[in-house]
């Protein structure tokens, strides 16, 4: 800081030795360089107030230039944990989507085998149940043939016995008769 004062005022009163005496005559060199110190004096506070105003500003900046950095750092860390965290959330979800599809792909081929035994199994019952139908048609037929078979075997039968018994009433009768005569015939001989 001190330097730089320096500096300007060793400028100054360099510019000072090479100034040319003025050309008037009221003004002698004495004045000249009280005028001049002056003016140096003048700008030598200038400056000082300047650089004290620099130097202020140079603090102020610096400190907030460490509370800068300070809450940079701090967002750093923020923005770094935030980013391991939406890593681990990933790797989470993406750990549940795949456990998931896992899972969906694992019950959906439980399901497709149920599926397909269910099938198997509806494809034998509905063989077994044609098989049944048919087996039950046939007996039906059988049961028919066997009843009509017996209808007619048992008509023929009844008209055989009907023949039978008119046949065995008529000779029945016949013999009442023959027995009725024969018995007329022994009471007219015994009377």
């Amino acid at each position: 800081m001190w330097s730089v004062l320096a500096s300007c005022v060793t400028v100054v009163m360099f510019m000072a030795s090479l100034a040319v005496e003025p050309s008037c005559p009221v003004c002698s060199t004495y004045e000249y360089e009280v005028r001049l110190l002056e003016r140096v004096l003048s700008n030598e506070m200038a400056l000082t107030n300047t650089l004290n105003k620099i130097t202020k500003t140079h603090a102020k900046v610096e400190d907030s230039l460490k509370a800068i950095q300070a809450e940079n750092v701090k967002l750093n860390t923020a923005m770094y944990s935030l980013e391991v965290k939406k890593q681990d959330i990933n790797n989470k979800v993406d750990g549940f989507i795949d456990a998931g599809i896992r899972n969906l792909t694992e019950t959906h081929a439980k399901v497709d085998d149920s599926l397909k035994a269910m099938q198997a199994e509806n494809l034998k019952l509905n063989n077994t149940i044609h098989n049944l139908e048919v087996k039950k048609q046939d007996l039906n037929n059988k049961v028919d043939g066997f009843i009509d078979v017996g209808i007619r075997n048992l008509t023929g039968n009844v008209k055989q016995m009907s023949t039978m018994v008119l046949s065995f009433v008529a000779q029945t009768s016949k013999e009442l008769d023959t027995m009725k005569v024969t018995q007329f015939c022994f009471k007219s001989v015994l009377s």
